[in-house]
């Protein structure tokens, strides 16, 4: 979840910082078969401080320790409804595990298109006190913030929720059926 504090506006009054979500379940869903049969069984590399090619300024300061990578399967299951997702993302992934660096660009690149296409995106553009919740096993984010005036400042409050996801199944004590209720 977010929820905004301050949003920067430009001076035509369109807000700044906006996010951008995209259905990676419906990506999945209308994955081309050649495309598919390329991404299926295949892990990427996912890295924090990879932030689509950029170092982040934290990471620049030496205030937090460059993580490591982190494998991820390039389509997996989302952790309640077993439904295919594409689980790719330029912020974080550096690479296709095991391909040469040709072959692992053009194979990101091409998942890339295939996902960001019009029809599987929202962009929302944030008013202060909007609210947002959402799906982090069937949707991707990015906010646009490294577009933005470096004078610009976004403030937001972020909560994560306990349940399944990237991290590991749910404790023996609960079930997908009691996160549905």
């Amino acid at each position: 979840m977010l929820y905004s504090l301050k949003v920067p506006f430009q001076s035509s009054g369109e807000s700044l910082g906006d996010t951008l979500f995209a259905d990676a379940a419906a990506a999945a869903d209308s994955l081309p078969p050649w495309l598919r049969a390329r991404a299926e069984g295949q892990n990427a590399a996912h890295n924090v401080a990879h932030n689509d090619g950029r170092s982040l300024p934290e990471f620049l300061s030496g205030e937090w320790e460059e993580g490591s990578d982190v494998m991820h399967p390039v389509l997996r299951s989302h952790p309640l409804t077993g439904r295919a997702t594409v689980f790719v993302s330029p912020a974080y992934v550096r690479h296709v595990v095991g391909l040469p660096d040709e072959e692992s660009a053009a194979l990101l690149s091409d998942l890339y298109a295939h996902l960001f296409q019009l029809r599987h995106i929202y962009r929302h553009s944030w008013l202060p006190d909007d609210l947002l919740v959402w799906d982090n096993g069937r949707l991707l984010h990015k906010a646009t913030t490294l577009e933005m005036p470096p004078e610009s400042e976004r403030v937001m409050w972020r909560v994560q929720t306990l349940g399944p996801g990237n991290f590991g199944p749910l404790p023996s004590s609960m079930s997908g059926l009691d996160l549905l209720r």
